[in-house]
């Protein structure tokens, strides 16, 4: 089996099939609403597009910066501050943080 190695804009190598960065994020402790917001996000709209597609692993989630996630409905201040907390527990960041 080949391995794919990617490089993540947050700085961070991973391989393809990691773990962590496969959890999906319903699967997290963080709260309901955080994670709603997350998963919900780019639901389709009435005729049927979506305009984002939804977050659903910490691959995915590590993509986007702060400015990207607090655009996200009901994903406010509080729930950021609970994303980065999770992630540094993980040794990981969202991209651009320091």
């Amino acid at each position: 089996m080949t391995q794919a190695w990617d490089f993540v804009d947050a700085g961070i190598l991973w391989q393809r099939g990691s773990t962590i960065l496969d959890q999906q994020i319903d699967k997290l402790d963080l709260s309901t609403r955080t994670v709603n917001a997350l998963c919900n996000w780019g639901c389709p709209f009435e005729n049927g597009r979506r305009f984002h597609d939804p977050i659903n692993t910490i691959a995915e989630l590590i993509a986007y910066s702060e400015t990207e996630l607090l655009c996200v409905p009901n994903f406010g201040r509080k729930s950021l501050k609970e994303v980065k907390e999770f992630l540094v527990s993980h040794g990981l960041r969202l991209r651009g943080s320091p």
